[in-house]
């Protein structure tokens, strides 16, 4: 990789709300005059991260990935060789282990580059390595990606932080009538069924603690026992928990499990509703790009879900499976829609392109560049 401008790492091709928009991010930077590569510390790819690398290729970004798809001793020892060669003007971290990797390898690389981070999640680090990472790298500015991310850690980063929205490349369809036809068609969905639609990693140290509430979910849906009413249930994601949910989902033929998929975009423009019940966000990236596809919500009341604001939707409170439970059964009655303006709406304020020019300011006033 030739020496660029801004060097951004993420830990793995992986699906994921904070990868798909580094991918987004860098591609577009890279058609204002900076140059831009990325770094990946783990050789894992997935069916959603193979779509990431083929977008990258299209674009011709400079790209490595680490040795191992497990992240450790060999993955450091190969991304300190890396910045030594690409001697990059500014590293741009995006995750707990890019924030770790990237402190122990400063010990042995001392060459002159600003840092920047983005924080993509309102958690703050439970592992006191990370924290000594994070305070070790005395980033030059720290970017929130929503102001609830903001909140909780600009009291405990030393150093300027701001807040810049995630953005999306919004590069598919808004939902109409004729457009979520056409997807349900390509998809093989019955034409009859209400399909609702869920899309997250399940991953976690237990059901009850994860991120995504997908228990919560699941045992909403079974007290509300929309399958019985041609609901349908689907889940697009992957990770520790799976069998877990599977277990719990029992054998509810109207709970689908998809796995990992590469054609997110077309699951949301043939979908009725879209359900997020986490239980802690940064500003997701599937629920943005829900609501910019004009799809109705049910989400959990937490404030990046709320800033969000959006056009229709029905809230539950985290962890109640009966409000939950009655949100899905509402959206189900109701078959609310959303005006194509409001989906036009939200691919304004969210769009890659403002995010893009903010981040390239940034670095362009950071004397580095």
């Amino acid at each position: 990789m030739p020496r660029v401008d801004v060097l951004h790492v993420i830990g793995a091709f992986a699906a994921g709300g904070a990868e798909r928009f580094v991918v987004d991010l860098i591609r577009t930077l890279s058609t204002t005059g900076l140059s831009v590569g990325l770094l990946v510390l783990s050789s894992r790819h997935d069916a959603a991260g193979r779509q990431m690398v083929t977008a990258l290729e299209d674009a011709r970004i400079p790209f490595e990935c680490g040795p191992t798809e497990r992240v450790g001793f060999r993955s450091l020892l190969w991304y300190l060789g890396r910045i030594r060669k690409i001697r990059p003007r500014i590293v741009h971290l995006h995750t707990q282990n890019t924030e770790l990797a990237h402190y122990l390898a400063r010990k042995l690389y001392h060459g002159r580059h600003g840092i920047f981070r983005t924080i993509h999640n309102t958690n703050i680090p439970p592992v006191r390595l990370h924290w000594m990472a994070i305070h070790g790298n005395l980033a030059t500015l720290s970017i929130a990606c929503s102001e609830p991310v903001r909140a909780q850690f600009e009291s405990v980063i030393a150093g300027k932080m701001v807040t810049v929205n995630n953005g999306i490349m919004f590069d598919w369809p808004i939902r109409t009538p004729d457009t979520q036809v056409r997807y349900r068609t390509q998809l093989g969905l019955k034409p009859g069924d209400y399909h609702f639609l869920n899309v997250g990693r399940m991953g976690g140290g237990s059901l009850e603690d994860a991120a995504k509430g997908h228990d919560i979910l699941i045992k909403a849906w079974k007290q509300s026992r929309l399958g019985e009413r041609g609901g349908v249930l689907n889940f697009l994601g992957d990770g520790n928990l799976r069998s877990q949910l599977e277990q719990l989902a029992g054998t509810d033929p109207s709970i689908v499990f998809h796995g990992i998929r590469d054609n997110v975009h077309e699951w949301l423009v043939a979908a009725d509703c879209f359900v997020m019940p986490s239980r802690y966000e940064g500003l997701p990236i599937a629920a943005i790009e829900a609501i910019g596809t004009g799809l109705p919500c049910v989400f959990t009341d937490i404030p990046p879900l709320r800033e969000l604001d959006p056009p229709e939707v029905g809230w539950a409170e985290v962890d109640n499976i009966g409000q939950l439970a009655e949100a899905l059964q509402a959206m189900l009655a109701s078959h609310p829609g959303v005006p194509e303006s409001a989906a036009i709406e939200i691919r304004k304020r969210f769009g890659i392109d403002g995010t893009a020019a903010t981040y390239r300011t940034y670095y362009l006033n950071s004397g580095f560049i």
